[in-house]
C-alpha cells in the first residue's frame, strides 16, 4: 500500500484528499504546518510527498529545500491556489516530482500519485538489476 505525507492546513481539502485516496488504496498521514511535517515525516518513510505552497508559519518551498536536503530522491508535489508561471518555476527548479493546481480534481491527483509511484519502483528495480550485473550481488 503506497503512502502520501500531505502537508496541508486546509483541514477539509486535507480530509477529502485523504479520505478518496484511501479509498484508492492508499496510507495518507496529514501534517497541518511543515514544522510538524519536518518532525514526523522520516518515521512515516512515505512514497510520496504533497506539500501546500502557503502554510502557516514555514511556506511549501522553504519546507521544499529541507525535505530535499533529508531526501534528494523523494517524489514531492508541490500544491496551491494562487498559480502562476513564475512560482511553477521556481518549485520546479526547487526539485517538485509535480506541481498541482488548487482546486484539485481527485482523480487526476490519484493518476499523478499512481504514476510517481510506479516510477519509483521503477527505478528501484532498475537499480537493483544493475548492481546485480555489477556483482553486487549474488
Amino acid at each position: 500500500m503506497p503512502t502520501l505525507f500531505l502537508i496541508e492546513d486546509e483541514t477539509t481539502l486535507a480530509k477529502n484528499i485523504a479520505r478518496f485516496l484511501e479509498r484508492q488504496g492508499w496510507d495518507v498521514e496529514i501534517a497541518a504546518n511543515a514544522e510538524d511535517a519536518l518532525q514526523r515525516i522520516a518515521a512515516v518513510g512515505p512514497d510520496v510527498i504533497m506539500v501546500d505552497f502557503n502554510l502557516p508559519g514555514m511556506d511549501g518551498l522553504a519546507a521544499l529545500s529541507i525535505l530535499r536536503e533529508r531526501d534528494p530522491q523523494a517524489r514531492i508535489v508541490m500544491l496551491t491556489g494562487h498559480a502562476n508561471v513564475q512560482l511553477a518555476v521556481d518549485v520546479m527548479k526547487a526539485g517538485t516530482s509535480e506541481f498541482i493546481t488548487k482546486p484539485v480534481v481527485l482523480a487526476d491527483l490519484a493518476r499523478v500519485l499512481d504514476r510517481l509511484v510506479k516510477d519509483t519502483r521503477l527505478r528501484k528495480e532498475i537499480a537493483y538489476f544493475h548492481a546485480r550485473e555489477a556483482g553486487g550481488f549474488d
